[in-house]
């Protein structure tokens, strides 16, 4: 857990694999004290952090005399019977016995969750047999185990949510929330391949909240890193240590491939840190991108708990008609809707046939463009498409993950680098709210989306009451935007844990500098002065600002433009947020062209050419041009102060298209006098060009 905290790469959940039990038998319900001299003390902290504790159990073996609660048990069920087979060893796997079933329910699996801080269960192994008394086939022990335990909660009075990780127990088993799809069979792109599709496909029978596997092969880092990427965009994202980093792969340094042996021939990785440098700067960002998106992640799971529709959605659900909707398959074009207003394109094949150094060749992705307008969240550029037959295809860097919103939507989010921490973040109440106002909103209209938000661990949001929406609705007229951002309970008043104070981040990616940002809050009729700080994102780093500001920002991940800080505000009042600019045709039309791609992608050329110093900047006086350009995005956000000529920011954006032909060119000249590698310089030029 420290290890997560201390690189800022997120943890809400901490699941414990089968090592947590004693070790007589592959199944145990009895903490390991080897491991866990005090389980209640070890949960707890975990569970004071913020994070939700699971653990694995394998039901079929029963339960047995080594294990804590056993004669309490025995002593409840009493011994013997023809179908309960109970002994001085063994209370054996029931599910046809009720009194039998509830007791090991209560005594051994309600000790450990009401002692234990345990939050709730991982069922294993026992999938579609006849263990437990069960018939087998469509009378399968797993999705009984799964309906008990999202049920003993409330059998007893307790108003926690009752939820399982469990393997799929048939048609039915999506009452039961969150799936785990079994061991992958083996680290290939093949099968990376196959999981989204999986679980697209799934959303048809209602159950899009599929948790696949997710872990790397060490001899090919680069598919562990597509890996985490496809499972943050995921229904649930899980990683799954399966005992292949351990024993004869313990020594990542020295085992070949073969040392598993042949059920899979491969070792495994499993922390996101412990690959190269190249590597572990792209695993933290994937992880980070869908922390960020909590608010939207969550609204949408409780979209899926009011209609069905969760928050993976085959394209087809948008577009029946559309036959190219329908190019999914198991083994390529990895696309689908993340909820409402987001769709991505997963990278799930390696950058190139010639593999070689992935930080060095770029990934060949081909999308299909649905009709409509679109915002690239890689490049800034907004694209109208009108026809059903328009396919885009681009070349990704290791770290990005192709995705595009809604033109003219807006996004809820977390601003990540506001945040003390990002362990146990899901499990708090939302103190830091974001909206990112995308771009491609029409003069005249008005967007708007909603945030679902309940105490996160109750049944109580079921009387209709105990919850929140927060709207935000977004006018524009002109170059004037107002953005009104309101909390309506669903009952007399907010339920206990819903904050009283609240602070906003509004970000306009592709806005121009604002001249005036103002505030009001509730029926006031005073509108007040937000200033620009120039050095906001310092103010908001690991907390909220103290004060309200504005400030321009380029960001990886986040694009370019105003971000706006309102701090402190009751949630019991309306606060509607006021942005006046001052209408450029030329530089907005530059902005939605994709300058930020431009910009973002010149920092990445730039830092690949400082690897071998072969940059100008670094050895001679010439006017390098690549770093030029890379410097662009941070002159912007100076020269958006207010209190500079405002012609500054323009002719610094009409500028861009000179520099990037001159940036082409130098490192083309580069290839053909041969200073430095050209392999690098391939790769420079690449990333300019897309």
């Amino acid at each position: 857990m420290d290890d997560y905290e201390s690189r800022s790469i997120p943890l809400d959940v901490f699941v414990i694999d089968m090592d947590w039990h004693t070790k007589d038998n592959w199944s145990g319900f009895t903490f390991d004290p080897h491991l866990f001299p005090f389980p209640e003390d070890s949960m707890g902290y975990l569970n004071a952090k913020g994070l939700f504790v699971t653990l694995n159990l394998h039901d079929a073996s029963g339960v047995n005399s080594w294990d804590a609660m056993f004669q309490e048990l025995v002593e409840f069920t009493g011994k013997g019977g023809a179908v309960n087979k109970i002994t001085d060893k063994t209370v054996p796997m029931n599910l046809v016995n009720a009194s039998v079933t509830y007791a090991v329910e209560d005594i051994v699996l309600g000790a450990l969750i009401k002692n234990k801080h345990v939050s709730f269960w991982w069922i294993d192994w026992q999938q579609g047999g006849a263990q437990g008394g069960m018939t087998g086939y469509k009378q399968n022990p797993t999705i009984w185990l799964a309906h008990l335990r999202c049920t003993d909660r409330h059998r007893v009075g307790d108003e926690t949510r009752g939820m399982v990780l469990a393997r799929w127990g048939g048609m039915g088993h999506h009452r039961y929330q969150v799936g785990f799809s079994g061991d992958v069979a083996a680290l290939t792109w093949g099968n990376l391949a196959y999981q989204p599709y999986f679980s697209a496909t799934a959303a048809n029978v209602l159950f899009p909240s599929w948790s696949h596997d997710i872990e790397g092969d060490w001899s090919d880092q680069e598919m562990y890193t597509r890996w985490l990427q496809t499972g943050s965009f995921s229904g649930t994202m899980r990683s799954h240590e399966r005992g292949m980093s351990a024993g004869g792969c313990g020594d990542k340094q020295t085992v070949t491939p073969s040392a598993w042996g042949p059920d899979t021939g491969q070792c495994s990785l499993i922390a996101p840190w412990e690959v190269g440098p190249k590597f572990v700067e792209a695993n933290r960002r994937a992880l980070q991108s869908r922390e960020r998106l909590l608010p939207y992640i969550y609204t949408a799971h409780r979209s899926l708990f009011d209609s069905g529709v969760g928050i993976i959605q085959p394209l087809y659900y948008h577009y029946p008609k559309a036959e190219a909707a329908y190019r999914m398959n198991a083994t390529h074009n990895a696309q689908y809707f993340f909820g409402p207003d987001i769709f991505v394109g997963l990278v799930t094949h390696p950058a190139g046939e010639e593999k070689g150094d992935p930080s060095q060749t770029l990934a060949t992705k081909e999308v299909w463009m649905p009709p409509g307008a679109w915002y690239d969240a890689l490049t800034g550029k907004v694209t109208t498409v009108t026809g059903e037959s328009t396919m885009f295809t681009r070349g990704y860097t290791l770290g990005e993950i192709p995705m595009w919103f809604r033109a003219g939507s807006v996004i809820p989010y977390l601003p990540l680098k506001s945040l003390r921490t990002l362990v146990g973040v899901a499990s708090q109440q939302y103190e830091f709210l974001g909206f990112r106002l995308v771009p491609g909103q029409q003069s005249g209209n008005v967007s708007s989306t909603r945030v679902y938000e309940d105490d996160g661990n109750s049944t109580a949001y079921l009387d209709g009451a105990s919850h929140v929406w927060t709207d935000c609705n977004v006018s524009k007229v002109g170059a004037t935007t107002v953005v009104r951002i309101q909390s309506v309970s669903g009952g007399a008043k907010p339920y206990a844990k819903f904050p009283t104070d609240r602070s906003y981040q509004i970000r306009m990616p592709n806005g121009l500098p604002p001249s005036r940002v103002g505030v009001s809050v509730g029926m006031s009729t005073a509108i007040l002065d937000v200033p620009f700080v120039r050095f906001g994102a310092v103010e908001a780093a690991r907390r909220a600002p103290h004060d309200s500001q504005w400030y321009y920002s380029f960001e990886e991940d986040e694009g370019l433009g105003p971000v706006i800080d309102i701090v402190n505000v009751p949630t019991a009042e309306a606060v509607t947020i006021t942005i006046e600019t001052e209408a450029s045709a030329a530089t907005s039309a530059a902005m939605d062209g994709g300058l930020y791609g431009t910009l973002i992608r010149a920092v990445y050329a730039h830092a690949n050419e400082d690897i071998d110093r072969s940059n100008p900047d670094s050895n001679s006086p010439g006017p390098a041009f690549v770093s030029q350009l890379a410097s662009v995005g941070d002159a912007l956000e100076s020269l958006a102060d207010p209190s500079r000529p405002k012609a500054g920011f323009a002719a610094m954006v009409a500028r861009v298209p000179a520099l990037l032909a001159n940036a082409t060119e130098e490192l083309r000249s580069k290839k053909i006098s041969g200073s430095g590698p050209v392999g690098r310089a391939n790769y420079s030029e690449a990333l300019l060009m897309q």
